[in-house]
């Protein structure tokens, strides 16, 4: 039988619910890999269990808010208990309201598209980096960003953030190196 790609690792894949995160999460699943993910909807996150029981990993979710730090401490908290290392980090949660021209602009709409795109998968990427550091000495850091981070289209706040993401992943890239944590 021919090994998979992903045996023996396990992921955690942020914004899991539907669309990327799910597919990522069904990949990750088929090349072997254990599943540990987080959306806000309980809902997908159930559906999401469902689509991964054919594979033979284990699957465990979170209904979270990346944007609420305590709960992302409940999630490590929770994986520290249970004995699960995390091998491979898939930040791809993503927020974008429809008002946000400077016409439109809403403060609480910024704060809370920053604090789901970049400041909750920063959060979770430190201490996930600090695991992967002190105990692994290896690790894969993965950030979906948005072709928006380019593209002017309208959404300023979405693609502010997403482009702020861009630049952290080259330097945070750089900052983990050495300990053979690759960060995309």
């Amino acid at each position: 039988m021919k090994t998979k790609l992903l045996s023996r690792k396990t992921a955690l894949i942020t914004g899991a619910g539907k669309n990327i995160g799910k597919s990522i999460a069904l990949e990750m699943a088929q090349q072997g890999a254990d599943i540990v993910f987080v959306d806000t909807n309980k809902d997908q996150c159930l559906q999401l269990e469902r689509d991964l029981s054919p594979y033979q990993v284990a699957v465990k979710y979170f209904p979270m808010d990346m944007s609420k730090t305590e709960e992302i401490d409940e999630l490590l908290a929770a994986l520290r208990k249970a004995g699960v290392g995390i091998d491979i980090l898939v930040n791809n949660v993503g927020v974008q309201f429809a008002s946000s021209l400077l016409t439109n602009f809403d403060l609480k709409e910024w704060q809370q598209t920053f604090g789901v795109n970049l400041f909750g998968p920063m959060y979770l990427t430190n201490r996930i980096a600090q695991m992967m550091v002190n105990v692994q000495n290896h690790g894969s850091i993965i950030f979906l960003t948005s072709i928006h981070e380019q593209t002017v289209i309208g959404w300023p706040h979405y693609s502010s953030s997403k482009a702020a993401l861009g630049m952290v992943i080259k330097e945070i890239a750089l900052e983990l190196a050495p300990y053979q944590i690759r960060v995309n």
